[in-house]
C-alpha cells in the first residue's frame, strides 16, 4: 500500500494551542472533542500523524478548517431521535 501525501499542519496560534489544551482538561467536553484535541496538539508538538491517529484518530481536517475540525461533519455519528 503506498503511503498517503499529508498536507503539514499549519502552525498553531497561541490561542488555539491555549483553546486546545483547555478542551483536553475539559472533564465536561464531549469526548471526540477531547481526543480530537490531543492528536492536533500531538502533532503541532512534532509527533507524527499516525502517532496522533492512534491516540485519537482526527487531525486531517486542521489544516483546512481549523478548530472547526474538532466538530463531528454532518452525515456522521448517531441519528437524532
Amino acid at each position: 500500500m503506498a503511503a498517503v501525501a499529508h498536507e503539514p499542519l499549519r502552525e498553531l496560534t497561541e490561542a488555539e494551542r491555549e483553546h486546545l489544551a483547555a478542551l483536553v482538561r475539559a472533564r465536561s467536553e464531549r469526548g471526540d472533542v477531547r481526543q480530537r484535541a490531543v492528536a492536533l496538539l500531538a502533532v503541532a508538538e512534532g509527533q507524527s500523524r499516525e502517532a496522533a491517529a492512534r491516540r485519537a484518530g482526527y487531525a486531517h481536517g486542521y489544516t483546512q478548517r481549523g478548530l472547526a475540525a474538532l466538530e463531528i461533519p454532518p452525515g456522521r455519528g448517531r441519528n437524532p431521535l
